[in-house]
């Protein structure tokens, strides 16, 4: 008696359960205030929902009796359980998920054509079968005819072949609410899998990275390994779908399992517990349920759920349950017939497996599309970037455009943000890392949100600007250094004058012009910033930009250069570098000037 006590305390504690889970969405939108109606309903659904996790349980509960590798610290387990705490629950789900189809159609038969519908296969059926007259009294006769011809003649005329009526009942009418949950199961697994790709930094840029700065790619892991464990996990299901999709078929063909996903006793108390989150994760959560359609459909659903259990656990283990149904005459059918079972397990996970490969594969769909846009919104709200930087990449144009005007207001509302760290790894690196990608569209929204970010939070992005001027990556250096040449003096101004003299002697001429420009503006309000250049060497690079802004430098400066480099420079052969170097003449000393190179100056007139 032991175990039938635990498993009636377990009873009455999720009838509570349940009944408190839809109580909350109910006083959500009635603001508390419950008809008896309502609370009743509540209670309906609290006595379905416990009835369901009692199937579960009562599985569980007869396979730890029947499992003696369970029992190896000195336990014994008890001799028997009474099969009543199986098979009522059973019975009572049966019963519920053989009658609520009708219930279903014909709600949608005498309900306005304006109101939502429950899912997506209720506005089919509403729209292209029962609703198709224009009187209720026909529409609910062709829901009648529609639930006869669809629930009760096919399993009658099954029957007929001598196949267990359980069995048909069981089977046949699970298919439906199958339909339902593979349904929502294919959009809950894609806005799962989407969900943990778009918080993994860019893949390319993050495989890499694993090599060139272990540490970094480390702290990325640390700093979110949810999604990276779950992107791994969505993978192998979606493989695992397949294997199990083969091997299913296989069971119905031959009657044995090449692999067996119950080897290990402890494996079926994990799938029995999935099915349980399953149930949440495919359909609840999606609307609120208020209304008393919703309520039994939410009922039934979960009680799908136990039944799916249920067929799924005995196919691998009827051994374990031989007995409890066999207690029962209509129930000592199933042991001899139990791969007949396969058949529902086939169904589902073909239909889970077609609409998942649909939702992956168009990924313009309007469900893939809006789930990117709310997950646009969420991130800007929580401040998030690396999902918004991902979707920069977007081919969508709506998805791209969203993102950037999203990342835009977040980075402009972070510098005020007290409780949002301007150097947390996500957003630091991915804005650093948006300024070198390979994307232009990246390039140009990270180098906006740079400038921003100069000229409104400047002492804390002078140190991200010293440490990217000497960063390695030039892809990252060089728009770092070209946003110094834009923004405002008073942030060049703090910038440490070695930095910028450093990146004169950079091999790379792009960064190193970018710097000269730079010092140049420094230049301009404190002449003392040009003696630590090395005039002579910038004035002989090989590259001729380079020369000419040095030049530009001594032409805005009170600086006099020799007049032997000068005259060099004009008899160069670039046009610029002639040019610049005459401009230069205006402070040669007139005693040191040669009246002699006069008639050379006439031909660049």
């Amino acid at each position: 008696m032991i175990a039938e006590t635990i498993l009636g305390i377990i009873f009455i504690v999720f009838i509570v359960i349940g009944f408190f889970i839809i109580y909350k969405q109910v006083a959500l939108v009635k603001k508390g205030e419950l008809s008896y109606k309502e609370i009743l309903l509540c209670i309906i659904y609290g006595i379905i929902f416990s009835m369901a996790v009692m199937i579960i349980m009562g599985m569980a509960f007869i396979f730890a009796i029947k499992s003696p590798d369970l029992w190896q610290m000195g336990l014994s387990p008890p001799d028997k359980i009474n099969e009543l705490t199986l098979l009522i629950p059973i019975t009572v789900c049966l019963v519920y998920i053989s009658l609520y189809p009708l219930i279903d159609f014909i709600y949608i038969a005498i309900s306005s054509k304006t109101k939502e519908g429950l899912t997506i296969f209720h506005k089919i059926l509403g729209d292209k079968i029962i609703n198709k007259g224009n009187s209720k009294i026909i529409s609910v006769l062709i829901a009648l005819g529609f639930y006869s011809v669809i629930f009760v003649l096919p399993p009658i005329l099954i029957s007929l072949t001598d196949i267990p009526f359980i069995m048909i009942w069981s089977t046949w009418f699970l298919v439906y609410p199958l339909m339902i949950l593979t349904y929502y199961g294919a959009k809950g697994y894609i806005a799962g899998i989407t969900n943990a790709f778009i918080h993994i930094p860019d893949m390319h840029r993050s495989i890499f990275l694993g090599f060139e700065d272990s540490k970094r790619t480390l702290d990325e892991f640390l700093d979110d390994p949810l999604s990276y464990i779950t992107i791994g996990l969505m993978l192998f299901v979606f493989v695992w779908q397949w294997i199990s999709m083969i091997q299913t078929l296989g069971f119905l063909a031959t009657g044995s399992l090449a692999i067996s996903t119950y080897s290990y006793s402890g494996m079926v108390f994990i799938t029995l517990l999935f099915g349980v989150i399953g149930y949440f994760t495919r359909f609840w959560g999606r609307k609120i349920q208020y209304r008393g359609i919703d309520v039994f459909f939410a009922a039934y659903l979960m009680a799908a759920v136990g039944i799916n259990v249920l067929v799924n656990f005995l196919i691998v283990n009827i051994d374990k349950l031989s007995e409890a149904f066999n207690a029962w005459i209509f129930t000592s059918t199933i042991p001899p017939n139990f791969l007949l079972f396969a058949i529902p397990a086939v169904i589902e996970e073909i239909v889970l497996i077609i609409f998942t490969s649909y939702y992956f594969l168009a990924r313009r769909s309007s469900f893939n599309v809006n789930f990117k846009i709310s997950k646009i919104n969420q991130c800007a709200q929580t401040f998030d970037p690396v999902p918004l930087f991902n979707f920069l990449k977007s081919k969508d144009p709506k998805i791209r455009n969203n993102a950037e005007e999203a990342l835009l207001k977040m980075y402009e509302r972070i510098p005020y943000k007290v409780d949002v760290d301007l150097n947390n790894i996500k957003i630091k690196h991915q804005l650093l890392d948006g300024l070198s990608d390979i994307d232009p569209k990246v390039r140009n929204v990270s180098y906006d949100i740079f400038l921003k970010l100069e000229k409104e939070a400047p002492d804390k992005i002078i140190p991200w600007v010293v440490e990217g001027l000497r960063s390695p990556n030039y892809d990252k250096s060089i728009p770092i250094a070209r946003s110094l040449t834009q923004i405002e003096l008073s942030f060049l101004e703090k910038i440490p004058p070695e930095v910028l003299y450093e990146l004169t002697e950079d091999p790379e001429w792009r960064l190193k012009l970018l710097s000269l420009k730079a010092i140049s503006r420094l230049i301009e309000s404190n002449k003392e910033f040009l003696e630590p250049l090395n005039i002579n060497k910038l004035l002989q690079d090989p590259e001729s930009n380079i020369q000419v802004e040095t030049l530009n430098i001594l032409s805005n400066s009170s600086y006099s250069p020799s007049i032997e480099i000068i005259i060099d420079k004009i008899n160069n052969t670039n046009k610029q570098i002639r040019a610049s170097a005459i401009q230069t003449l205006k402070h040669i000393n007139k005693d040191e000037f040669d009246y002699d190179l006069i008639p050379n100056f006439i031909p660049l007139m």
